[in-house]
């Protein structure tokens, strides 16, 4: 678009021309029929101006996670855990829509070992998480550097139905992923983790086993990340409404004329 509108200004613009463009079809000599497959048509193209409109800006990359670049220089014993990052900015507020994964980066710790990405939600329990989306397994490597583990576009993704908080996680065999643990005394931790010990199955909906009687905010962090673009939005209830609102004033105006006549 040449100028640059408020999503407000172009909503607002919208609902008159669906208003002007009720009134012409009513000054015409329409059946009932022809009429309400009319009014459904304009509803139709209003609601997807207002799809267009929240498609009007670029839509960016969001960071879940401490990130795979954070300074991390310790490697955990072995043995199967699962983590979440509770560090201060590692769960974002993400808006409600349809969400493409676009890759998973770690700093590598040590050995060859079995790595699975996930997302997931803080339930009503605040130690249990619903898993809202889960990524293929990898054999990490050992090789002490960032690994990035790129998806393609459309294959990896979740729906958000409201604006969430979103929490990225893994399981892990041998914890593959470097971790930092800062004093006190040099400011604490960026956030902690909720660390649990064990092989754990998730799926997709369902919850994480409870941190309560594992670590719920163990005091490290670990270095990594899942990168998620925005691909389509859900429409607000105040846009719904604003639609709703044009076609009660159509069929409201509709009825006046027809007893008129």
């Amino acid at each position: 678009m040449k100028r640059s509108f408020s999503s407000r200004s172009v909503v607002t613009s919208l609902f008159f021309s669906t208003l002007a463009q009720g009134d012409s079809l009513m000054k015409r000599s329409f059946s009932s029929r022809s009429f309400v497959t009319s009014l459904v048509a304009m509803l139709g193209l209003a609601l997807f101006g207002l799809n267009a409109v929240a498609h009007a800006a670029p839509l960016s990359t969001t960071r879940i996670g401490a990130g795979s670049d954070y300074p991390a220089g310790f490697t955990s014993d072995g043995g199967s855990k699962m983590n979440i990052d509770k560090s201060v900015g590692g769960f974002p507020n993400l808006a409600a829509g349809i969400y493409d994964v676009t890759d998973f980066g770690y700093l590598a710790a040590h050995g060859t070992s079995d790595l699975q990405p996930f997302l997931a939600k803080l339930t009503g329990d605040v130690n249990v998480f619903e898993v809202l989306w889960i990524g293929p397994t990898i054999a990490a490597a050992g090789t002490n550097a960032i690994t990035t583990v790129p998806y393609a576009a459309g294959t990896e993704q979740f729906t958000l139905a409201e604006a969430t908080d979103v929490y990225a996680g893994y399981n892990g065999v041998d914890n593959p992923v470097r971790w930092a643990r800062r004093s006190a005394a040099a400011g604490g931790p960026d956030g902690p983790t909720a660390h649990n010990d064990g092989d754990f199955s998730i799926v997709v909906g369902g919850d994480t086993p409870s941190f309560a009687g594992a670590s719920p905010n163990i005091n490290r962090t670990y270095a990594f990340e899942i990168n998620v673009d925005q691909v389509a939005a859900i429409p607000e209830p105040s846009s719904l409404l604003l639609a709703t609102i044009a076609l009660a004033g159509l069929v409201c105006a509709f009825r006046r004329r027809r007893r008129r006549a």
